[in-house]
C-alpha cells in the first residue's frame, strides 16, 4: 500500500497521460524539481525505482515496448550533488 500513495504522491498528475506519452525526457526534468527542493539523490533514485516498477509490469504485459527510466540519468552520490545540481541550474531557463 505504502508503494501506492507513493505512487499517487509523486506521479498522480500523470494518471490520465497514456503509459507510452511518457518518455525519458519527462522523467529527466521531473528530477529536476526535487533536488532544486533539496531532496536527497537516494531519495530521487527510490522514487524512479517505484516508477519502473510500473512501466516494467507494463512492458511485461505488452502495453510498453520498453521500460523508459532505464534511460534517465542516476542522480549522483552526495560527494557529486553540489556539481549536479550547478548543472541543473545552468541547464533550468
Amino acid at each position: 500500500m505504502q508503494s501506492l500513495q507513493r505512487l499517487e504522491t509523486l506521479f498522480g498528475k500523470w494518471n490520465s497521460v497514456p503509459l507510452d506519452r511518457l518518455t525519458t525526457e519527462t522523467f529527466e526534468t521531473w528530477k529536476i524539481k526535487p533536488f532544486s527542493e533539496g531532496r536527497m539523490p537516494s531519495t530521487i533514485t527510490r522514487d524512479l525505482a517505484t516508477i519502473s516498477g510500473v512501466l516494467s509490469r507494463a512492458v511485461k504485459l505488452e502495453k510498453l515496448t520498453a521500460n523508459v527510466i532505464r534511460k534517465v540519468d542516476v542522480p549522483p552520490n552526495r560527494a557529486k550533488l553540489d556539481t549536479y545540481r550547478l548543472i541543473l541550474r545552468l541547464q533550468t531557463p
